[in-house]
This record gives C-alpha cells, structure tokens and sequence, in this order.
C-alpha cells in the first residue's frame, strides 16, 4: 500500500508539472535528472556531511544538558518549578526568531544551526527525562534506602534504566524536529550543508535542484526517522560488585528495639501510645485486623516513615524488610538483585540459599520469568542473604503455596538459630504467626494501641504442644 500511495504521488506530480514551466515546477524527470547530478558533485556530499555533523551535534549538546536538567527537575520540585517556566519560555518560540538571534550572536556558519536545533529538541528532552524520573518505581527506591544501598548504585541501576525508555521515546519524537531545524538553519544562515544548498539553488532560480534537494531530504529523513523508531530496548544489567570476597555480617551485639508511646496521624490517628520491645534474636508478630496501623509501624521502625510521635531507640545496624509487594529491580536477574544489597556474595553461597529456598534454577532468571511463588522467594533470600541481625516480614509468606511455606518457615527457624537476627512478622496466617513467633504483640482499638503482649517457648525449643497453644491464643483473639 506505501508502494501504491508512492506511485499515485509519482502520477500526480508528473501530471500537473505538464502545465507548468519547469522553472516554476518541474517534473519528476527533471529533478531526478538534477539529483543524479548532485550525486556526482563532491561539494554536495560534503554538504550533506556537514547537515548530518549539525544534526548530531545538536542531538549529543541536548542530550548533554537536557538529561541533567531533567534529572534534577524530576528529583526535586522546587527545581522544576524553577525549570519549567524557562523551558516553556523556549518551546513557545517560534524558530525564526531562535534563526535571528543566533544569526546576531553567531553570525552565518556552524553554529546557527546547531543553536536553534538545541532550543528546538531540548524542551521535549527534559520535559520526557522529568517524567521517567517521576515515573520510576519509588518503592524500589524505597527498597533501596531500607538496606543502605549505595546513593550512586541507586541512580545507576535504577533510576538511569527507569528513564532509558524515556530517552529513547524522546529521539524518537525529536527526530524529525532534529533534522528539519537544522536544515532550516542552513538555509538561513549557513555557510555549507544541504540546507545552503537549497538556499544557493533558489538564488540562481535552479528550481529542479531545489526539488532535487528536496526529494532527497524527504528520502533520508524518511529513512532517518524509520531507522530510529525501530529502536526498541529492554534494559537488562548486569551488576558488577566490587572484587572483595569479605563478607559483610550483621554485628554480633546486644542490639534491642524499643518504641515507646508511638503515634502516628494521617487524615486521623491510625496508631496511638504503642509501647513494646525487642530484643536481638527474637521473633515477633503484630496481631490485629487489616487496617489497623500494623504495617504503618513497621514502616516506622524501618525508617520509611519519619514523621512520627513519640520514640523508637533502634540499635539494630543491619535490617531487611520484605514487603507485601515482591520489590526485585526488573533489570537484574535474581543474583544480582541479591548483590545489589550485599555485593560481598560469592556464586556459591547465593546459590546454597537458593536451594534451600527450593529456587537454585533461578540463579541467573530475571523476574519477569519467575511466579508469584518465586519472586516471593527470591526476596526472602534477599532478605537472609543480607545478613541481617533484624528481619522485618510484612505478610512475607502470603503467594506462597502451603508446602513451600511451611519449607520456607523451617529454613527460616533454621537460620534463626544460626544466626539469631530478630524477626517482626505481620502476618493474618494463624498456623504461620505460630510456627515463626515466640512473642504475639495484640493491637487493638480505634486508634490502635497494644493491648496485650504474650511470650511463649523460644523457638529453638518448640514443640507441636507450644504451637498449638499459640495457634488457641490467636484464634481466641479475633
């Protein structure tokens, strides 16, 4: 059909050039005659080396100041309120006026053109880098700062793969701009390129040049904006940890938590007067109903919220948290998202916890290619392999078939003993909160506050009798 509507274009031409002079409209004859002309002329290829020069110059000085700008207009709000109006300043323009002040700045040459491509492309740059900068997931970033992840590890493998997309949109979008304006630019104030050349035809009234010129613009923009939309990139990186096989452990101290008349309003006051503590090795559920400010106070012995009353006194240095959603960076395969919080790992102890965790084939799949089951347990060895001395669990187990759970709370009460980092379990599973917890903290109420805090047998000495009776205790309390 492009082929047909082509011809029926080639027809159209050829006729209505019958009933004019070919200094005013030539036909297709005559301005093929005239392109296969400049193809034998070596100032035509330089020209058209110069345009292409322009065009990429203009694109490499956008991109140079427009990811930055946008960057840091997607980062901070007072800094895009500070950068948009400039920016729409220069969008509201029109190109003629960018052609004149340049001209007056820069007079005729190299650099005119480059300039008004520049304020032509560069609003749509910053404006699509913003956007990916605000559109990156921020419970990644979330994620991220809960295990101490290095500021220039996030930028890199998360915020700088969130807007890759985004580039790439914008040049596709700016290309056909790119290229216009900087023939434009030419063809007012150049001193070489395709656009001077337009421009030196039109003096001399070599009308089928200027056509020629023209069909062959049309053809290599064509071809220009066709190559670039078939641009297509899922971002896939591979983390590259520093080369110390030192592990980092989580510090073997007395570290205890200890949150002392905890409130915390939204609209309303979700949680009020919370009192409890925690000592280093002990395992821990919140109990109450959904809704009931359970995972806002996790929230707040993580550090995700900060804007809070009353006092937390943490001592705990190494804390891992998995959250309700499954947070595995995309673009890391599960290896890697595991060293993206611990790169100290070696292969082989990764892989020994993904096989426990019944998930060794898994070492080097990206998340996309996991089940629900999968990606949960993917973030539970995440979680271990940090080696924490304080594991925060937010309804860790709920995608998780019954007979890998009940694998996955066994492996869990194993490494518990071995290495005995504390556990804060919200879980509404009762056989689950009595296989994993030694203490049940009941919250209650409307603001919620604690209203009983019962201890049972350690873990390490457990028994069926003390689930059972644990499993009695949370059934009575709903």
């Amino acid at each position: 059909m492009s082929f047909l509507g082509f011809f029926i274009i080639f027809l159209l031409w050829g006729f209505i050039s019958l009933f004019y002079d070919p200094l005013v409209f030539p036909g297709p004859f005559e301005t093929f005659n005239a392109l296969f002309s400049l193809f034998t002329e070596k100032n035509f290829w330089l020209n058209y080396l110069s345009t292409i020069t322009k065009t990429f110059t203009g694109l490499g000085i956008s991109l140079i100041i427009g990811i930055p700008l946008g960057l840091i207009s997607g980062l901070h709000k007072k800094a895009d309120k500070l950068i948009r109006p400039f920016v729409m300043v220069i969008q509201g323009a029109p190109v003629i006026s960018y052609i004149v002040i340049a001209m007056m700045w820069f007079g005729l040459g190299f650099y005119t053109p480059v300039f008004v491509s520049v304020l032509v492309i560069l609003p749509a740059i910053i404006f699509n880098i913003s956007t990916g900068i605000s559109n990156t997931d921020s419970k990644l970033i979330e994620m991220a700062k809960i295990y101490r992840v290095d500021e220039k590890k996030i930028y890199k493998y998360i915020y700088f793969p969130s807007i890759l997309p985004f580039i790439i949109s914008t040049i596709k979008i700016i290309s056909g701009s790119l290229w216009r304006s900087v023939v434009v630019g030419e063809f007012l104030s150049g001193s070489k390129g395709l656009g001077y050349g337009i421009s030196l035809a039109k003096t001399t009234l070599n009308t089928e040049y200027v056509f020629a010129y023209t069909v062959f613009l049309i053809i290599t923009g064509t071809i220009f904006e066709k190559t670039i939309l078939k641009i297509t990139y899922s971002p896939k990186f591979k983390f590259k940890d520093s080369n110390s096989e030192t592990n980092v452990s989580a510090e073997k101290n007395n570290a205890f938590l200890d949150v002392k008349n905890l409130s915390k309003k939204f609209d309303k006051v979700i949680i009020k007067n919370i009192n409890f503590n925690i000592k280093k090795g002990q395992s821990v559920s919140l109990i109450g109903e959904s809704g009931c400010g359970k995972t806002t106070i996790l929230k707040i012995l993580s550090g995700i919220i900060k804007d809070y009353t009353g006092t937390v006194e943490n001592t705990f240095k190494r804390i891992s948290y998995i959250f309700q959603d499954d947070r595995l960076i995309p673009w890391l395969n599960v290896s890697d998202n595991i060293k993206f919080v611990n790169p100290y790992l070696s292969e082989n102890a990764i892989k020994n916890v993904l096989d426990t965790f019944g998930i060794k084939d898994s070492y080097d799949k990206y998340p996309f290619e996991l089940s629900g089951g999968m990606l949960k347990r993917a973030c539970i060895a995440r979680a271990v392999l940090y080696n924490p001395d304080l594991i925060i669990m937010d309804e860790a187990l709920a995608s998780v078939d019954l007979k890998n759970k009940n694998k996955i709370i066994s492996t869990l009460r194993t490494m518990h003993k071995e290495n005995n980092f504390a556990i804060i379990n919200v879980s509404h599973n009762p056989a689950e909160i009595a296989k994993i917890s030694e203490t049940l903290i009941f919250i209650e109420g409307s603001p919620a506050t604690v209203s009983e805090i019962k201890t049972f047998q350690s873990l390490d000495l457990r028994n069926e009798k003390t689930e059972e009776k644990i499993l009695s205790e949370i059934l009575n309390s709903f």
